[in-house]
């Protein structure tokens, strides 16, 4: 057996003693999943652990673990002076400061010392450090690497350009173990497209260098059952990547189902439709007055906004169209829109931040306000993403022929930072996708106007109803009050 491999069993051995101390201390063990995938390639001697596994697979904890190990344990080769950094590297630096405390919170149960030095923490007695640094070029640099973690990578974004930067980050970090030939890499994530350094690595497989592995999340923690995850996440799409870990595909694709589409249309619908009692009433806007279409859409919602049995109706939509080669003006938009508003008690209008100083301005004119929908591409995505839930779920009628066309139209496809891109095609003489706009935004909102039931007419028996309960709790009240002032006197 080469060192190499005998230095990887004994480091999963190690790491194997390593949990039942910290389940004695009151730790949830390793999944079987883990344990099984780790023993693998640890006794492979090989020097990269490639793994897609699911959200609330366990992934970071399971790390977490593996670094002290590898930090108490592993064969360092390490000079008088020199100190060897296990670094994670990390999109999100607010939970990678999670994986420190982790990592502490394990030091602590293994009765370990430990000390700030710096940006990074210091295990006593020895030459090692270990830290956190952003997924960005030029912010991995540091001592000699003893151990790397790439978290979350398929996610990593430049936030310039918007692509994944993994490849040039890893070709720069990785030669910062070169004199360190037991040192390991874990490319650990959950899925996003087929654009990604994570993607590329599980495409080569098995190779003289890396153990692959692959999971979704109920089978890498099975406290967790796929029927949770089904519940926890309603868009199938979103379900399917983040908890079954299936990329997403790189090409173009429609990002509604047409059958749901044509299946919530309703053609006995006539707008505007008034609202029952009950109903809260939401407004969405798309803004343009030079070239594209501006449109505004009312929706009703019945039932709570969080709620899977809730349903949801285009009660009304307004587009107004400019004239060939005339824009159109921001004050006659807003007037158009305001008196719609007024016609369904609605005082807010929801719109993306074109135009934004403008609507508000002349918003403010009508004495209506204006309300920012969620910003960037990701914002986006979350309202087009929950539009698709309800639409999908069955729980959306329409009767809008413009509104089908233009769901049936919207594409969306990844993008190389873990963003999604969604678009709707230019029609010639202005029209852009703006009425769905108009319609996801009013879906996405949680509040709105809500409708209240009609005052029965007088002299109808639910007013001689109401009469009666207002009388006997009026003498309810006279009853309670006499009592509380009678004289008590002791027995």
């Amino acid at each position: 057996m080469t060192p190499a491999r005998a230095s990887g069993a004994a480091l999963f051995a190690a790491l194997m003693a390593q949990d039942e101390r910290l389940v004695a201390a009151g730790f949830p063990p390793m999944t079987e999943w883990w344990v099984e995938q780790l023993r693998r390639f640890y006794l492979s001697g090989k020097r990269r652990f490639v793994a897609r596994v699911g959200r609330k697979g366990t992934k970071s904890s399971t790390m977490c673990r593996v670094a002290v190990n590898e930090m108490l344990r592993g064969d360092h080769l390490l000079r008088p002076g020199d100190l060897g950094l296990f670094m994670f590297v990390s999109e999100n630096m607010e939970e990678a400061q999670g994986r420190i405390f982790t990592m502490k919170s394990i030091l602590d149960a293994l009765d370990v010392g430990y000390a700030p030095m710096n940006r990074d923490t210091r295990l006593a007695g020895k030459q090692v450090i270990f830290g956190v640094r952003a997924g960005r070029i030029g912010a991995v640099s540091g001592p000699v690497l003893i151990g790397l973690v790439d978290d979350e990578v398929a996610k990593w974004k430049n936030d310039t350009t918007g692509v994944n930067p993994a490849t040039e980050i890893l070709s720069s970090v990785r030669p910062a173990m070169i004199t360190q030939p037991n040192a390991h890499e874990f490319m650990i994530s959950s899925p996003w497209s087929t654009l990604d350094a994570h993607y590329n690595a599980m495409e080569e497989g098995e190779t003289e260098q890396q153990t692959v592995a692959e999971a979704p999340t109920w089978i890498a923690n099975p406290t967790v059952t796929e029927e949770a995850t089904r519940k926890e996440e309603k868009d199938q799409q979103t379900w399917e990547r983040e908890y079954k870990a299936v990329p997403m595909g790189s090409t173009e694709v429609h990002f509604f189902d047409h059958r749901a589409i044509d299946a919530c249309f309703a053609s006995d619908i006539v707008m505007p439709v008034k609202a029952e009692a009950g109903a809260v009433v939401t407004a969405g806007g798309d803004l343009a007055f030079v070239r594209d279409t501006a449109a505004m859409a009312v929706c009703h919602r019945y039932g709570a906004w969080n709620d899977d049995a809730s349903r949801y109706l285009l009660a009304d939509v307004l587009e107004e169209k400019p004239a060939s080669g005339f824009p159109l003006l921001p004050g006659n938009v807003i007037g158009a829109f305001a008196a719609k508003l007024g016609e369904h008690k609605v005082s807010y209008l929801m719109a993306d931040g074109h135009y934004r100083m403008s609507a508000i301005e002349h918003l403010e004119r009508h004495g209506l306000h204006y309300a920012d929908a969620p910003e960037g591409q990701i914002g986006k995505a979350d309202t087009y993403v929950r539009m698709r839930v309800i639409l999908h779920g069955g729980r959306f009628r329409y009767c809008s022929p413009d509104l089908q066309r233009q769901m049936k139209e919207v594409t969306s496809k990844p993008t190389p930072g873990g963003g999604l891109s969604i678009s709707s095609p230019h029609k010639a003489g202005g029209g852009h996708g703006d009425v769905l706009s108009a319609v996801v935004l009013a879906l996405w909102q949680q509040t709105g106007h809500e409708v209240l039931a009609p005052e029965p007419v007088p002299g109808s028996a639910e007013w001689h109803r109401r009469e009666q309960m207002a009388a006997k709790e009026a003498a309810m009240r006279m009853a309670s009050k006499r009592d509380r002032k009678a004289p008590q006197y002791p027995h």
